[in-house]
């Protein structure tokens, strides 16, 4: 949405995480990734999901765009 706000994600809830899944694969599409890099998208969201990555998420796949 372009805004630097507050972020929560509950990976509990997706069937590979109900059955002990480390695997992911992630689709974002906003508008804050417009006119940044492919790393910069990605830092981003790996700063937002740095407790997860840190607490058994083994492998994720991101998908990342922006609106338009």
């Amino acid at each position: 949405d372009g805004s630097s706000g507050s972020y929560s994600w509950d990976l509990t809830g997706l069937p590979t995480a109900k059955n002990g899944g480390t695997h992911f694969k992630i689709k974002i599409v906003s508008n804050t990734f417009k006119g940044r890099s492919n790393i910069e998208k990605h830092r981003i969201v790996y700063g937002i999901l740095d407790s997860e990555l840190k607490n058994g998420v083994h492998a994720l796949t991101l998908n990342l765009s922006d609106i338009g």
